[in-house]
């Protein structure tokens, strides 16, 4: 590693450097603020490349680093703010890990401010209903249902965050992004924001873990689990990561899986006849779905790209007449919904490390499934 400062007469620096850096490029790494020094001869000669992209004083890139080509793939850098009285970014150079990365899973974070759900309320309030209530199937009138929801849906901005499986027991994907966001206003050296999000999470993470110790309580044979993991005195895990690192492709692991939990269920070919009877009437009131949506419990999951239970909680005085008649005309038909009858199966392992014979399939239903 070569530690250089050129200073403003930097003629011979370029040769010196260029006559002195050793054949095993493997090995260099040049550090150093080049002030405005024209490093073009440097790169091409000696085969380096540069590492910094932003500038460090200013408007101008004068700290560089210098890698091998070679390098460069395994090499990375954070930019931080100056250290004591310099007006110099700080550079932290550091390898990439060369460990597998930890297996992890995308979440969808939906940012529920108050503007944000009432512009999700009004437009559903600006869609013609009369158009499901005309439908000829439900299953049609369902899926034009869904279609309105999810349009709906997306003027609510959305972020994805990555949750690995090393993340703390109780922390939440909206927690990590507001992580995620508070050391994006470090390097971006917005201070203000950083120190506001800084106390947030502060409270947040509080709060996350008093919600995940309350949650584990409620169950006596998570107790133990729970003290331990507070206390580091085990180490467990209730992910797929055995499972996937011995597949290279997800999709087959995932389609081994469902053919494992379709071999518990027996296809029945003729299935006992219905006998008709006098046409229903209506079962379900507007009013009544009114009070289920109003009361339905926030923390239960949704399939992914269904409306949360939050989400038709807060709808729940624009949505309860549509639902209300989509219910009593399934009743009446004496069909359910395909839409409602489709669950997004989540695997959860009853060992450590998991195994496809010890897998406990949770089903995920659509929230109006349940209601009816």
């Amino acid at each position: 590693m070569c530690f250089i400062y050129v200073p403003s007469v930097y003629e011979l620096i370029n040769s010196f450097l260029i006559d002195t850096i050793d054949e095993l490029l493997i090995m260099i790494c040049i550090i150093g603020d080049f002030n405005k020094m024209n490093t073009i001869t440097l790169e091409a000669q000696c085969a380096l490349v540069p590492l910094v992209c932003e500038t460090t004083r200013k408007n101008s890139i004068l700290d560089q680093i210098f890698v091998p080509e070679s390098s460069k793939s395994i090499m990375d850098i954070d930019m931080l703010s100056p250290i004591g009285g310099s007006d110099h970014s700080t550079i932290v150079m550091y390898p990439k890990t060369s460990t597998k990365p930890s297996n992890y899973s995308e979440h969808c974070v939906y940012d529920f401010r108050r503007n944000n759900i009432d512009a999700f309320i009004n437009c559903l309030n600006n869609f013609n209903f009369k158009t499901i209530y005309d439908c000829d199937g439900i299953n049609t009138a369902v899926d034009l249902f869904n279609e309105v929801c999810r349009s709906a849906l997306s003027v609510i901005p959305v972020r994805v965050v990555k949750m690995v499986d090393n993340d703390k027991k109780w922390m939440t994907p909206r927690l990590k992004l507001l992580i995620n966001d508070k050391w994006s206003a470090y390097r971006q050296k917005k201070f203000n924001k950083f120190n506001t999000l800084k106390a947030k999470i502060k409270v947040d993470i509080e709060i996350a873990k008093k919600n995940w110790i309350d949650k584990n309580l409620n169950n006596a044979k998570s107790f133990w689990s729970v003290v331990n993991d507070l206390t580091n005195r085990k180490k467990t895990s209730n992910s797929l990561s055995t499972l996937i690192n011995a597949h290279d492709d997800n999709s087959t692991l995932a389609n081994i899986i469902n053919d494992k939990f379709c071999a518990s269920f027996v296809k029945c070919n003729e299935l006992p006849q219905i006998i008709d009877s006098e046409p229903v009437q209506t079962i379900f009131s507007e009013h009544e779905v009114f009070l289920n949506l109003i009361h339905l419990n926030t923390n239960k999951a949704a399939p992914r790209g269904e409306l949360s239970a939050f989400l038709l909680k807060e709808a729940a005085c624009v949505l309860a007449k549509p639902l209300c008649h989509l219910m009593n005309r399934s009743m009446q038909s004496k069909v359910v919904p395909n839409a409602w009858k489709r669950a997004e199966v989540i695997p959860i392992p009853k060992s450590e490390p998991a195994t496809l014979d010890k897998l406990r399939p949770i089903s995920l239903l659509p929230i109006p499934m349940k209601l009816l």
